[in-house]
């Protein structure tokens, strides 16, 4: 007996993978109704398909179908036919209580759909005698089949003043289109997204609503679409038209020249895409740009924004593979996901720090060389995802014209794999304030990918780092890195308290065989005196650091960690004939892997710059224990760095103190300024571990 049922199962199995299955939803258990979400199994071989008006659940009860969802019933690849029944009062877009402008959001790729066929009693829908599907009662066409049965020739009913705007999407059988005049159109109606519509017709009925320029259809001063393949080279949109309907202009492969009006303030999604223009300028009046206007434009080459506030919308121009300039004299506000993706020759935008990049894949495998931001203040913003991800010929990201006020409230924080696969990126200058966005949505995403080959690194205070955001691999010519990192942190002293917070630490990692050995310089005096955060946190094994002179005492942890490090300059302070102080600065020379120290000025309490004579010295007018602080300035490879110092460091050294022996007897574990252990004691500074830590002390 068990050997039948389980037979009999199978069957039932194999008789279900052959039929059409449906899925259905929102079940509502009081009035046992719910919705149609999809389909699944096996079209009707017949190609005619009556859509359930009930589902009968898992838990036996019966619920009768009175919804169907977007997009439920689309790719019905082999139907030819379809019934609706009388209990669908929600379809898609279209309900009981709907007046006109209605879409089904169904059928999409159903290239052999001839008729639709309704219920009597339907309360949403009608059909005529040859199965175009209408909106009940309101004299709106709805849907016209794809394969509509026709010899080519399509007149719009009698009694129809209004063409939905997905009506003609995708039919294949109808080459002319004769449209009476009074008939209102909803954007397109489609008529751009007909296969192979040839010719457009108005039929003369009052009153007029529609009128045709040079085969493009405008309606109450909006243009409406055209034949896309009427050869259709060039079009000035008339000054009496002040809006550009979806895909007006779409895939209109003649088009390469389009001239618009001052007048019009807003453009449809998809207006322009697929088209064959080379240029274009968007004026100053527009105020709504939709989605998609000039996706896949692969002839466009520039493109002027002369909008007052720009705000790029997602898709933008994806795809405008020829497209090398982007220009606007006003700020862009936003810029949308994947507005320019794939935009292989795109090398000039503005970039500025007003501007939001915080969605996805925005110029992702664009060909920027360099990626410099204008003169501008940043605003506080998420970078996107794969913001600059794969663009082959990127060198250089340059945030250092960026002005930042209120570091508390502004920071640029950059997302996941915000330039992975840039193998030719050599430069990035980040922001005087930055976190990376992964820090707590993502911990183990790096920011900047991998396959990493970035040499030079300026940065400043950075927040947050959990994983490493520079992970390096072997490239044909090179498996050893050693990228220069340029950590400028005094600039930030004035403008907030951790000024100091750097994690290095964290940043890099390699892979596949490579190695990565940093070289950090660090211009802050100490580590990070508060304390707050991990004392390692800039702290990686394989980095030689070079740090600010007399400043070892400063930094315990890189001499506790046996991390390789030198003292990038040797300073001293001394009182002058006048009683002054006097700093004297000397660069050390012959020291792998420390270029040159160039420029060095030297600034008492914040006043201007003064030059150092040719014997390394700058002398204050006000005297040495008058002094607040010394802030050095100087440039390493081009990044200019600086150092505060202040009075300990002069006091310490002996100025105006008696010479007597310090008792070191007991005082624990003694060490040079560069951290080796020392035995017998002369006169100067060293370091103290006591407790665990060290201090310093004179001698």
């Amino acid at each position: 007996m068990r050997k039948v049922l389980s037979l009999l199962a199978f069957l039932l199995c194999v008789s279900n993978a052959w039929s059409i299955l449906y899925k259905c939803d929102d079940f509502n258990t009081s009035k046992k109704t719910c919705s149609l979400v999809g389909w699944g199994g096996t079209q009707p071989t017949s190609g005619k398909l009556k859509l359930p008006s009930t589902f009968t659940h898992t838990d036996g009860v019966t619920y009768t179908i009175t919804k169907v969802a977007k997009h439920a019933l689309d790719n019905l690849t082999t139907v030819t036919e379809i019934t609706i029944p009388a209990e669908y009062v929600w379809f898609g877009n279209v309900h009981d209580t709907q007046v006109v402008n209605s879409t089904t959001e169904n059928f999409f790729n159903c290239p052999k759909l001839v008729r639709f066929i309704v219920d009597a009693k339907s309360p949403i829908f009608e059909t005529t005698p040859k199965g175009l599907l209408l909106l009940k009662g309101k004299k709106e066409l709805i849907k016209v089949p794809q394969s509509f049965e026709t010899t080519g020739n399509l007149t719009i009913p009698d009694g129809i003043e209004y063409i939905s705007e997905e009506a003609l999407v995708e039919n294949l059988t109808i080459t002319s289109l004769k449209i009476p005049q009074n008939v209102e159109i909803f954007k397109n109606g489609g008529i751009n997204r007909m296969k192979g519509l040839r010719k457009i017709e108005l039929v003369d009925v009052r009153p007029h609503k529609l009128t045709m320029i040079n085969s493009v259809l405008i309606q109450s001063g909006r243009v409406v679409g055209t034949v896309p393949s009427g050869g259709l080279t060039s079009f000035s949109i008339p000054e009496n038209v002040n809006k550009i309907s979806p895909y007006a202009f779409y895939n209109v492969t003649s088009l390469t020249d389009i001239n618009i009006p001052s007048r019009v303030y807003e453009i449809g999604d998809y207006a322009f895409a697929y088209s064959g223009i080379s240029s274009l300028t968007i004026p100053e009046a527009v105020k709504t740009l939709e989605g998609s206007i000039i996706r896949g434009c692969d002839k466009l080459k520039t493109l002027r924004l002369e909008m007052t506030s720009p705000h790029i919308p997602d898709n933008f121009a994806s795809g405008c593979s020829s497209l090398e300039r982007v220009s606007s004299e006003n700020i862009i506000i936003t810029v949308g996901e994947s507005a320019f993706k794939n935009c292989r020759e795109l090398k000039e935008f503005p970039f500025r720090g007003e501007t939001k990049l915080s969605e996805d894949s925005a110029f992702f495998n664009t060909g920027f060389e360099e990626v410099v931001f204008e003169k501008s203040y940043l605003r506080s913003y998420n970078a996107g995802s794969s913001l600059f991800e794969n663009c082959r010929n990127l060198k250089k990201i340059d945030w250092s014209n960026v002005i930042i006020e209120r570091p508390e409230e502004i920071f640029a924080a950059l997302g996941p794999y915000f330039a992975a696969g840039c193998k030719k990126l050599e430069t990035v200058v980040f922001p005087r304030f930055l976190t990376f966005w992964n820090y707590t949505q993502s911990p183990g995403l790096p920011a900047f990918g991998y396959s990493c080959g970035v040499d030079t690194i300026s940065i400043s205070t950075c927040w947050g780092m959990k994983s490493p955001q520079f992970i390096y691999s072997p490239t044909s010519n090179k498996k050893d890195f050693t990228p220069h990192v340029y950590a400028a942190l005094t600039q930030n002293t004035d403008l907030i308290d951790n000024w100091q917070r750097c994690p290095l630490g964290k940043m890099f990692s390699a892979g596949n065989g490579a190695t990565v050995s940093p070289v950090i310089f660090m211009d802050a005096c100490d580590e990070d005196p508060e304390g707050d955060y991990e004392q390692n946190m800039y702290v990686d094994p394989n980095a030689t650091y070079f740090i600010p002179g007399g400043c070892t005492a400063g930094y315990p942890t890189l001499v506790e960690s046996g991390c390789r490090y030198e003292e990038m300059y040797e300073i001293s302070f001394s009182k002058n004939g006048w009683g002054g102080l006097k700093v004297k600065v000397r660069p050390k020379e012959n020291i792998a892997g420390l270029n040159a120290i160039t420029d060095i000025w030297v600034g008492f309490d914040g006043n201007e710059k003064h030059s150092i004579f040719s014997d390394g010295t700058a002398d204050s007018s006000t005297k040495f224990g008058d002094v607040k602080f010394v802030r050095l300035f100087y440039t390493i490879d081009g990044h200019q760095m600086s150092t505060d110092y202040f009075p300990t460091s002069w006091i310490s050294t002996g100025i105006d103190e008696p010479e007597s022996e310090v008792d070191v007897e007991g005082a624990g574990e003694i060490y040079d300024l560069l951290g080796r252990k020392v035995e017998s004691l002369k006169k100067g500074i060293y370091l103290v571990k006591k407790n665990g830590k060290f201090v310093k002390s004179a001698n």
